[in-house]
């Protein structure tokens, strides 16, 4: 039986989930904003105000939090970024992560970030944890197709 849990962030889970990043994730961050894993969760990792680890089996599988759109905004970023051993238990990873989104929702009641359309296990996550999904249109260095996620989106532009 595979055991899952959440526990605090550590900056040696995010150098983890750096070095065995899920291909699609380091596709993802590139097509954003042309960074390197270890970069993505260096500098996401630096801003966030909620950040924690999803372990898998006693494994880094991923790490995730909120960041704020800026110094001063009341809009929160919310990110995922995971090694494969994510999709060995992403429903209990999503199940137990969502507490934590509905924790932080309450300090950020408009929460918005872009997810790569073909990143199928993090669109998954994103429904599951209950945000509003768009269509997907081009977005970031590239003009990849991405999808705007979030809560409250009407009033985030």
């Amino acid at each position: 039986m595979t055991r899952t849990a959440i526990v605090p962030y550590e900056a040696a889970h995010g150098e983890i989930v750096a070095a065995r990043m899920r291909t699609i994730d380091r596709k993802e961050i590139y097509y954003t904003a042309m960074l390197t894993p270890h970069a993505a969760v260096g500098f996401t990792t630096a801003i966030s105000v909620g950040k924690w680890t999803g372990l898998v089996d006693g494994e880094v599988a991923a790490v995730f939090g909120v960041a704020r759109r800026s110094a001063v905004s009341t809009v929160g970023v919310p990110w995922l970024l995971s090694t494969d051993l994510i999709e060995r238990a992403p429903v209990t990873v999503a199940r137990q992560s969502r507490v934590y989104f509905d924790r932080i929702a309450r300090a950020f009641p408009l929460m918005e970030n872009h997810v790569l359309a073909e990143n199928v296990v993090a669109v998954g996550w994103l429904k599951w944890l209950g945000f509003d999904m768009e269509e997907a249109k081009p977005f970031g260095a590239f003009g990849a197709s991405f999808i705007r996620f979030g809560k409250g989106l009407d009033k985030c532009a």
